[in-house]
């Protein structure tokens, strides 16, 4: 055995026993997809126990094995970081309590509920030297009540690096949309990325802003005297929609291509919907917002991650066609595609997800074109895709995407004599790294996980 890195019992018996409770009293544990028991996916003889609910001979709780304490589970080579030095001398206990609480990646910030940031906090760059990689909030713990929510915002992506156990009881929001004010018009709302994803296409003073991320939905066509096509949706864990329109304006905006790694290395959220419609001078401006792609948040802990609330990186819907001044509905331009789903990342020696917890990384639906203000919905928290704005002709925008099956993926906007409408944004990507997985029915990860095991070094 390695000797050990930090001082003090960092020990698991009380959430293994918690859950292995939990499992017996609901006979629900389960070891996702196939469905087989937690016990006996990893070797228990017992189906339906927590793997490694038992001390070894030598007292040792941890599922990759322990340090020479026999508590302090083995360091590992973490994702995204060069190691697990960031925590020496860390010893913050960080709870969330009741309310909203922001962290800002640009700031490198964390604020309470009354706007005010919280002292004493230790963050670091996922790449030492480089702003642009993943901003690290570094704690001893961190524990979020049920009633609390955490909502990520800014350019870079999030990276929570526990000494011990995270465990989350309310919710994680890393999911697209603008931090402005509810009656600010929908395409001036809907194009900002999560912490980490790319932006829809959106105007921006003088011009317009085309989508970014790792496969960007294409923008529709502008001019204002083409019957201009929707923006296509982002793309990321599967592709996106394309905008609908005719071929006298050269066919369908394309989608977003499937792009990124399904391990989250680099940690990567989803890209966003291409804008629709048309400018014609900087005081008509017409141009339609694609809505933003979901975030990426990843979370690292020493001893386990814990989930019975809820993770969001889901992507916002397009906004529906927003042509005005002299016009009247149907306005005859283009819906903004949707943004695609971002980037979940969960890695402990264990990690267990309840029943009651919901993780998700949806596509936003497509924007409505040639009518006004129809616009497509965000990533559901539920296993359902998000629907696009619908026209008064009962056509409309694209379905966000959920997964990769034919029944899960995108779909393109609808067609329309002068006004398609956008294409739905694509899934993201939840991916566990872990010793052991414990996943009870009934819990909501979506799009289907991937795993992989997480070996002491």
């Amino acid at each position: 055995m390695r000797p050990s890195r930090r001082t003090g019992p960092l020990t698991l018996a009380a959430s293994l026993a918690a859950l292995g409770g939990a499992c017996a009293s609901l006979g629900a544990c389960a070891f996702d997809p196939a469905g087989t028991p937690a016990g006996d996916a990893l070797g228990d003889d017992d189906a339906g126990t927590t793997p490694d609910a038992t001390p070894d001979a030598e007292g040792c709780t941890c599922p990759i094995g322990c340090e020479v304490d026999s508590t302090t589970c083995l360091p590992f080579d973490p994702s995204n970081l060069d190691d697990l030095s960031p925590l020496d001398g860390v010893t913050t206990a960080l709870t969330l309590g009741a309310g909203t609480f922001v962290l800002d990646t640009k700031a490198a910030e964390l604020r309470d509920p009354d706007g005010v940031a919280i002292a004493d906090l230790t963050f670091v760059d996922a790449t030492p030297g480089d702003d642009a990689s993943p901003l690290v909030l570094v704690v001893d713990a961190l524990t979020i009540d049920a009633g609390a929510t955490l909502r990520g915002v800014g350019p870079r992506a999030i990276l929570v690096l526990a000494g011990s156990t995270i465990t989350i009881d309310g919710v994680i929001d890393v999911s697209a949309g603008c931090a402005v004010a509810p009656e600010t018009p929908a395409r001036d709302r809907v194009w900002c990325g999560g912490p980490g994803g790319g932006d829809g296409g959106h105007r921006a003073g003088d011009g317009d802003t085309g989508a970014t991320g790792c496969a960007p939905g294409g923008d529709g066509d502008a001019g204002g005297f083409t019957a201009e096509r929707g923006g296509g949706g982002g793309g990321f864990g599967s592709a996106g929609g394309h905008g609908g329109g005719f071929d006298n304006n050269g066919g369908d905006s394309q989608g977003g291509a499937t792009c990124g790694a399904a391990t989250l290395e680099p940690l990567t959220g989803g890209s966003g919907g291409g804008t629709a419609g048309y400018r014609a001078s900087g005081s008509d401006d017409n141009r339609t917002a694609g809505g933003g792609g979901g975030g990426a948040l990843q979370l690292t802990a020493r001893r386990a991650v814990i989930v019975r609330g809820v993770i969001d990186a889901s992507g916002e819907g397009g906004a529906g066609t927003a042509q005005a001044g002299s016009y009247t509905p149907p306005g005859g331009d283009g819906g903004g595609g949707g943004g695609a789903g971002g980037g979940i990342l969960l890695e402990a020696p264990l990690v267990t997800v309840s029943a009651s917890a919901i993780v998700v990384a949806h596509g936003g639906g497509g924007g409505a074109g040639k009518t006004l203000d129809r616009h497509g919905q965000r990533g559901q928290r539920a296993r359902v895709r998000a629907a696009g704005g619908l026209n008064d002709d009962t056509s409309g925008g694209g379905l966000g995407a959920i997964g990769a099956a034919p029944d899960e993926v995108a779909t393109a906007g609808a067609d329309a004599d002068d006004g398609g409408s956008g294409g739905g944004g694509g899934a993201g990507r939840v991916h566990v790294r872990a010793g052991a997985v414990g996943v009870e029915v009934g819990a909501v990860i979506s799009p289907t996980r991937g795993e992989a095991p997480l070996d002491p070094l």
